[in-house]
């Protein structure tokens, strides 16, 4: 989907008259937030604001202050994710999950990276601004535990999310931390029926990224 193509949707006309009345409402109010998002890969950030806010003032939308560029951010974010991903069928699941089977079977042993952001508000927007950009987050965490290790590190409720969280892609596991998972060590071989709903989770998910990346680099 074009550029072009989003303004003829009647989705998008809505979004917009609701970021005007939104934008009077800031206007009239006077509020100043100020939009602070991780500043220790500011770069990549700001050029990411910057693609999404430009796209955004395209359709009309005025850039004012910090407030409305985090506003812009937000709705560009929807509207970048506003095209409608149909159900998956039986057969693309099954596909998706003999290609991740391993994924699913006993989990003995998980590298991931760990990222706890100092701006926890901006934790969700800052999980879509990775997963869009595929930035290469260097102060993170590295690790390659056994479920005994990270049991004993982060507890036994942060082992039982990562090993049922998707591979490949930065996720929310708790309030403050973002985590994403390389590879899972594990044993034995996954049942599609015992796992069917992590396997529509992660399909639809990983769908809706490439999604996001697709549209993305359209603006």
């Amino acid at each position: 989907m074009t550029l072009n193509s989003l303004f003829k949707e009647p989705l998008l006309h809505f979004l917009v008259a609701g970021g005007v009345l939104y934008l009077y409402y800031l206007s009239t109010t006077k509020t100043t937030q100020a939009i602070q998002i991780a500043p220790t890969f500011s770069k990549e950030v700001e050029l990411f604001k910057d693609k999404l806010i430009r796209s955004a003032c395209l359709l009309g939308i005025p850039k004012e202050d910090t407030t409305v560029s985090k506003h812009l951010i937000q709705k560009m974010l929807f509207i970048l994710n506003a095209n409608t991903q149909k159900e998956p069928t039986q057969e693309e699941l099954l596909t998706f999950f003999k290609k991740h089977q391993q994924e699913y079977a006993k989990v003995e042993k998980i590298e991931f990276y760990l990222y706890k952001p100092k701006q926890k508000q901006e934790l969700k927007l800052l999980r879509d601004i990775l997963n869009i950009t595929n930035y290469p987050l260097k102060q993170t965490q590295h690790l390659f535990l056994t479920k005994q290790e990270i049991q004993k590190q982060f507890g036994h409720y942060m082992w039982i999310k990562l090993s049922i969280a998707g591979v490949g892609y930065w996720q929310i596991l708790k309030d403050d931390t973002l985590v994403f998972i390389t590879k899972k060590q594990t044993q034995g071989k996954a049942n599609f029926d015992e796992v069917q709903e992590r396997v529509y989770k992660d399909f639809n998910t990983l769908k809706t990224i490439q999604r996001l990346q697709q549209n993305y680099k359209k603006l």
